[in-house]
């Protein structure tokens, strides 16, 4: 299976040479040899069948297929990244009650008391905290 082949070091060198357009810039940058980071490419360009660059020279551009598969490359190490950052972070317990003196219909607007608790359940799910919002009256 390709997945299973395409490390994450992989596509952070992959996006990195998209960013920077020439492979010896982020080979020094990487403390790696410029062909090193070509064998890298051409094998990511093997496993997907497709070519991602295209050669000029003052270096590479990424071809449609490439600017396509940058989409999903960064957006898999942006996900990876979340993963990793939620699981190291110090778990929380308890109630948190979040307030706001606007009333009913504002209470779902972004950057109410309810668009915020609604962000602290879904970003701490499972560390046994419950969120409440509390509007108007409620809160006195």
């Amino acid at each position: 299976m390709i997945s299973e082949q395409i490390s994450l070091d992989l596509l952070r060198t992959y996006v990195a040479v998209c960013r920077q357009g020439s492979l010896s810039r982020v080979a020094a940058q990487t403390g790696r040899t410029q062909s090193a980071l070509s064998m890298q490419m051409r094998r990511l360009e093997g496993l997907l069948k497709r070519h991602l660059f295209q050669r000029t020279g003052r270096g590479v551009v990424p071809t449609a297929e490439g600017e396509l598969f940058l989409g999903y490359a960064t957006r898999i190490l942006a996900l990876s990244d979340e993963a990793v950052a939620c699981l190291r972070q110090t778990e929380i317990s308890g109630g948190v009650r979040i307030g706001s003196r606007r009333g009913g219909r504002h209470c779902g607007a972004p950057g109410s008391a309810r668009a915020a608790s609604s962000c602290l359940s879904r970003h701490q799910p499972r560390r046994g905290g419950r969120a409440q919002c509390l509007s108007g009256t409620a809160l006195e």
